[in-house]
């Protein structure tokens, strides 16, 4: 396990468990970060300028390239989510951009629009838009995202001014 913080100035301080590198997130290369995203092996950032730097492991459980760090040419990027073989980037203009494994298709969100967050999991991604609506897709195994079950839940209504005003925030 390892511990990342985002510290006032842009870096990343990172302790723990550095078995897949997870912990190199304070490199050098790793400066102006406005938001970090950890799970298990992995952690991303979004910098400033709207790109993403990842780095942890880079296998799946068989041992072969999963690909959740090639980030290196996203861009316009206001939020970044790891999960345990996937990396997910929120772009300014809701869509949604995907890397890595997918093996229990986490990472089909191609047609995803109008996403305020992300929120992913082991084997799972889910968005959540402005009007409350929760898309998600990936692992029914162990209920991992029985999102079924939220359809009860109501997530607060944002107001379109709130929305412009995070938007002018990036």
């Amino acid at each position: 396990m390892a511990l990342r913080r985002l510290k006032s100035d842009g870096t990343v301080v990172a302790v723990g468990n550095n078995q897949y590198g997870q912990c190199k997130a304070s490199a050098s290369d790793w400066t102006d970060i406005v938001s970090i995203s950890a799970f298990a092996d992995t952690t991303v950032g979004v910098k400033s300028d709207g790109t993403v730097v990842s780095i942890g492991k880079d296998t799946n459980h068989s041992g072969a390239a999963a690909g959740q760090h090639e980030v290196s040419g996203w861009t316009d990027i206001k939020q970044a989510a790891a999960g345990q073989f996937h990396t997910l980037g929120l772009k300014n203009e809701g869509t949604v951009v995907a890397a890595g494994w997918n093996d229990r298709d986490e990472l089909n969100v191609g047609d995803w629009n109008n996403i305020v967050v992300l929120g992913v999991g082991p084997y799972f991604t889910a968005g959540f838009k402005a009007d409350g609506t929760i898309l998600y897709t990936g692992s029914q195994e162990d209920g991992m995202n029985a999102m079924e079950v939220w359809q009860s839940i109501s997530l607060p209504k944002v107001s379109p001014e709130i929305i412009a005003e995070f938007q002018e925030l990036k």
